[in-house]
């Protein structure tokens, strides 16, 4: 602003609106770094997240396969159950025949 005539020419008029627009882009400036920081937070998150899925569906794999296990191991222990019901009937039988005298 000259001092002369206390007006303000375009010139002065057109700094002080350069200046404020340089204000406002160091501000953006600051904006977008700092989305820059969230998009990188979020594409950790999202391989972290990635990771967790896959051990899931191991956890899941590994989990049928104990399922099944588990499923035989009861199929073995009923079995071996009946057998050992079956022989000591037997041996039940054999003593009751022995008393019968048959």
């Amino acid at each position: 602003m000259t001092v002369e005539n206390n007006k303000m020419t375009l010139e002065d008029l057109a700094v002080i609106v350069k200046d404020g627009f340089d204000g406002v882009d160091q501000r953006f400036d600051g904006v977008d770094q700092r989305f820059d920081g969230v998009d990188q937070r979020f594409d950790n998150i999202e391989l972290e997240l990635s990771v967790v899925k896959m051990d899931l569906n191991t956890v899941k794999a590994d989990l049928s396969v104990v399922k099944t296990d588990l499923e035989e191991v009861k199929i073995k222990l009923d079995t071996r159950a009946n057998r050992i019901d079956l022989i000591e009937t037997n041996q039940r039988l054999t003593v009751v025949e022995g008393k019968l005298g048959l």
